[in-house]
């Protein structure tokens, strides 16, 4: 069984973001970025994520923890070693 995912990514891109909503909104934001790199002729910009609190970290971290258990415990079904 694969791990479902909890929103589906969209690439947004040119005009087509004016439609979208909250998407737009999102995207329009003023970014705090973490850190900003040039390679080559591109660009790298690493978005600062929002401040969360432990209690919010702790449930991130149990989602990983039951996610990571379940593609181990699907492997295993499968006869593959992990």
């Amino acid at each position: 069984m694969v791990v479902p995912a909890t929103s589906p990514h969209i690439n947004v891109r040119g005009e087509r973001m004016n439609h979208m909503g909250k998407v737009a909104e999102l995207l329009q934001r003023p970014r705090h970025y973490a850190m900003v790199r040039k390679v080559g002729n591109s660009t790298v910009r690493i978005i600062q994520p929002a401040p969360i609190t432990d209690a919010e970290r702790e449930r991130i971290l149990d989602a990983f923890y039951v996610a990571g258990w379940a593609i181990v415990e699907e492997v295993v079904e499968r006869g593959e070693s992990v």
